[in-house]
């Protein structure tokens, strides 16, 4: 994005990776054992190669301004995945009062001793617990403990961002649900976000 316009070889190494990102699909052989992830890992990349296919189409038209908007959308996108797919710890918080942090605090303790995924936990004085959870892992494998999946691949497709918050949910069109419904809707959005 110069004066001249003179990025030289730039546009066409970018339309190499566009094809490759959109083209990666076509790099796993499903055999007997297909595992989800990765298709679902192949099909987030060819959305993203949608959204630089549009920047590189801007940018060839000199709408930088529009092009940038995108590049933003695509950096969105790029982070969204590395949460869903590859993040591998989430934490859960409970409110609990200080007298019963220490009781909850040897349950914990007992209840690490079988389950690997509970990596540790504090408390706040704000008065609550926080629970550190490894992700899930798939089956042991002769070589270790198996792939370790992001918790937030499982919640991706069940957040909705069009819920509005609780205090909108009256006012959101939608005719055949009741009002309670609606915020209790809300209600799960918003502490999925969280």
């Amino acid at each position: 994005m110069t004066q001249f316009d003179d990025h030289g070889t730039l546009p066409e190494h970018a339309d190499r990776l566009v094809a490759r990102l959109e083209d990666v699909h076509g790099l796993s052989v499903h055999g007997s054992t297909m595992h989800m992830q990765h298709v679902d890992h192949a099909k987030r990349a060819r959305q993203l190669a949608e959204h630089l296919r549009g920047v590189l189409a801007l940018s060839d038209a000199h709408r930088y301004p529009s092009a940038l908007v995108l590049v933003r959308a695509a950096l969105e996108h790029h982070l969204m995945d590395r949460l869903v797919f590859l993040a591998t710890r989430h934490v859960e918080t409970y409110k609990m009062g200080k007298d019963k942090a220490a009781a909850e605090g040897a349950k914990l303790a007992a209840l690490q001793q079988t389950r690997p995924d509970l990596e540790r936990w504090w408390w706040e004085e704000s008065g609550h617990l926080n629970v550190v959870w490894r992700g899930y892992h798939s089956n042991r494998s002769k070589k270790g403990r198996g792939q370790i999946i992001s918790p937030y691949y499982f919640r991706i497709d069940d957040f909705d961002p069009f819920t509005g918050g609780k205090q909108h949910a009256a006012k959101v069109a939608s005719p055949f649900w009741r009002k309670a419904h609606r915020q209790e809707w809300a209600k799960e959005a918003a502490a999925m976000w969280d």
